[in-house]
């Protein structure tokens, strides 16, 4: 039983890569990101896509030089934040977390995280308020708004 599960688990990723590879941009989010690694922010990727699949995806779409970390699933979104935290030697009140799932919120608040939450997702998390958008291609405008201001007002 066990060479049948990693054989179905083995074709379940493969699927998955195939379909990720060949989806389009969501929304405005690849030239979202461009503009703000313009900006000079440090752009991570934490996704719940297998670490083992998620360095050649993102390499296969080009996306390499939008980020300075992609880090997957072996980690809770959480444990995600605090390595970027640690390597990127940020307060949690410097980063902010952009995500669509409620494992994303989750994380956020567990590790103490700015949250922006894309309603628009596969997650579909039911959010409003200043910190909730529609799309991704309004997120930068957002986050010149949120460093415009002082850090330790207005948590999201």
């Amino acid at each position: 039983i066990a060479a049948l599960s990693r054989e179905l688990v083995g074709r379940y990723g493969q699927c998955c890569e195939s379909r990720i590879r060949c989806c389009p941009d969501r929304h405005g989010a690849e030239a979202a990101l461009a503009t703000m690694k313009r900006w000079g922010l440090k752009l991570w990727l934490s996704s719940a896509t297998p670490d083992r699949d998620l360095a050649e995806i993102i390499v296969r779409r080009g996306w390499m030089r939008l980020f300075d970390g992609v880090l997957g699933s072996s980690r809770s979104k959480a444990a995600n934040l605090r390595h970027v935290m640690a390597v990127e030697r940020a307060a949690p009140r410097e980063v902010v977390m952009v995500g669509d799932s409620a494992d994303d919120v989750a994380g956020a608040r567990e590790a103490g995280t700015w949250m922006v939450v894309i309603t628009t997702g596969a997650g579909r998390v039911p959010a409003r308020g200043p910190f909730a958008l529609d799309h991704p291609r309004t997120l930068p405008a957002l986050i010149a708004r949120m460093r415009a201001k002082p850090l330790g007002r207005g948590r999201g």
